[in-house]
């Protein structure tokens, strides 16, 4: 079976609860990747045949990014869940942007720029670079979401190496970025559509009522950190809000109001 075929199954099979974890094989090909990498001149570009997307990979992204977009695993739950549920004409504002894929997808599907909310500072140019490669246009935010009650303009924030277990926290690496509570930033955008993929923030975030400009919510439940009682209070406190559960695929969940 080829890598892509046995990663397209073991993404249907995944649950709640657990975090991806590499296949037989994957360490050999990930190092053969990294060999590769060191010898090119510039960055890897290459095309996502699920989603249409032209997707460009510089040294910051890494070989084990590379490998997973490669076999169409890189937050394949994030763009199918966005591919169906958010359309031409709509505002979408993508909260954690990443590398910029997801933006990407949300300027094609919706024919209009997309606000992205990215508070490592060295991803910018990768995010703006993948919206345009695909002929979309995106404005950056350079901040942290936070809840709206947070009370301070800066929050903490550490940036990892490896740019996806990137996060709020003390912890080593930590820097201070702008801070920007949630509504504030609907507010400012007004959007219709929201992709938030912040690795665990969310819970704080979304304790709170998501502003009535917001239709369509897609989020990243971080669960395996989380625990199943913050991730039951997170879908009580949007069902409450007038949301409803229209979907989910593995740690990705997609509500509609």
């Amino acid at each position: 079976m080829m890598p892509i075929d046995e990663r397209r199954k073991a993404h249907r099979k995944r649950g709640l609860a657990v975090y991806p974890e590499d296949l037989p094989g994957d360490a050999e090909r990930i190092a053969g990747i990294a060999a590769l990498v060191e010898r090119l001149a510039g960055p890897v570009r290459l095309r996502l045949p699920a989603f249409d997307l032209l997707v460009e990979a510089p040294a910051e992204v890494g070989p084990k990014i590379l490998y997973l977009l490669a076999v169409d695993d890189y937050e394949t739950s994030d763009l199918e869940l966005l591919a169906r549920h958010v359309g031409a004409g709509e505002r979408l504002m993508v909260v954690g942007g990443g590398i910029g894929v997801a933006a990407a997808l949300g300027a094609k599907l919706t024919g209009r720029p997309v606000a992205v909310v990215e508070a490592n500072e060295a991803l910018h140019g990768v995010i703006g670079t993948q919206v345009a490669l695909n002929g979309g246009t995106a404005e950056i935010v350079n901040a942290a979401a936070v809840p709206d009650d947070y009370p301070d303009a800066a929050v903490a924030f550490e940036v990892s190496p490896d740019f996806w277990y990137s996060r709020l926290g003390t912890g080593a690496g930590a820097v201070r970025v702008p801070a920007i509570g949630f509504a504030r930033l609907c507010e400012t955008h007004q959007p219709s559509a929201v992709l938030m993929d912040i690795e665990g923030a969310e819970a704080a975030i979304l304790a709170r009522p998501v502003p009535d400009c917001v239709r369509t919510l897609i989020v990243e439940i971080h669960t395996p950190e989380l625990g199943a009682g913050p991730t039951g209070a997170i879908v009580s406190a949007l069902v409450g809000g007038g949301f409803r559960l229209v979907d989910q695929q593995a740690l990705s969940w997609a509500f509609k109001r």
